[in-house]
Order: structure tokens, then C-alpha cells, then sequence
């Protein structure tokens, strides 16, 4: 089966997935601060941003890639 790759949207995939880590790291270098009165809020705020960087940046690599058949994706 023929299948192909829209490198934009590979290249983006990958931006997301660089910036999102990028800002995981920076909210727990907060909490290895020690920052006091939001100890609990800031491994939450991590969190979230990961999970839904991941989704994103899965979903945008699932639409740069193309084969020859009728793929359809529902939420």
C-alpha cells in the first residue's frame, strides 16, 4: 500500500510535541522550586498540559499521514 506524509504537518506535529514538553519541564522545575501555596495545583497544571499535548500532536501526525484508502476520524 502507497502512503505518504504531509511534512508540514509532520514538522508541526513535532513543534507541538517540542513546545508542550518544554512548558511540562518548566512546571516542574515550579514544584522542584518549592513554591509554597501551590504545591498541589502546579503536577496538575503539568499534567493536563501533557495529556493534551500528546492527543494534540498524535492528531496532527494521524492527518499529515495519507494512504490510499478513505480514512475517516471521529471524535
Amino acid at each position: 500500500m502507497l502512503a505518504t506524509y504531509n511534512m508540514w504537518l509532520v514538522v508541526f506535529a513535532v513543534v507541538v510535541a517540542t513546545a508542550v514538553s518544554y512548558t511540562s519541564l518548566r512546571l516542574a522545575s515550579r514544584v522542584a522550586a518549592g513554591e509554597r501555596g501551590h504545591d498541589r495545583l502546579w503536577p496538575m497544571f503539568g499534567t493536563v498540559a501533557m495529556g493534551i499535548g500528546i492527543s494534540l500532536m498524535h492528531a496532527i501526525g494521524m492527518m499529515g499521514y495519507s494512504v490510499r484508502i478513505t480514512l475517516r476520524y471521529d471524535i
